[in-house]
């Protein structure tokens, strides 16, 4: 669960492979995840994605959702301007890539994931057993 700069809560559904918004009137909609299970929509409309066991959520420094999304090894972001998700890092079951690009690196499973207040983001990279992060300049 996270909030955003303008009170809106986001949750995330594992089993129902979405994530949903709760507004500040208490209209529920979803928001990514078309509830089959999968692997797709970078660059698209994240209403038409296709998420697999969503773990955690949260809200970055820009507003924007952090998405764990466990089963496809991978950390998905949803612009919340456009509503454009995107594979932010991961997206293959490995434990490599470290020094790369966040989206060459391959994560196992994670179970979390924070950003700090300078923009650094920590993932939770469960079945690796360690830390990742991810530092943008």
């Amino acid at each position: 669960v996270c909030t955003d700069k303008i009170g809106n809560i986001y949750i995330c559904e594992r089993e129902g492979n979405t994530i949903r918004k709760i507004d500040m009137e208490g209209i529920i909609s979803t928001i990514a995840g078309t509830g089959e299970k999968g692997y797709r929509g970078d660059g698209e409309d994240a209403k038409y994605a296709l998420l697999n066991g969503p773990k955690a959520i949260r809200c970055d420094n820009d507003g924007n959702i952090l998405v764990v999304d466990t089963e496809n090894h991978a950390l998905r972001i949803i612009y919340t301007e456009s509503n454009i998700i995107d594979t932010f890092a991961g997206g293959t079951l490995g434990s490599g890539g470290d020094g790369g690009p966040p989206t060459m690196a391959g994560l196992a499973r994670p179970h979390g994931v924070v950003t700090d207040l300078s923009g650094i983001t920590y993932i939770a990279d469960s079945e690796n057993h360690r830390i990742r992060t991810i530092r943008y300049q």
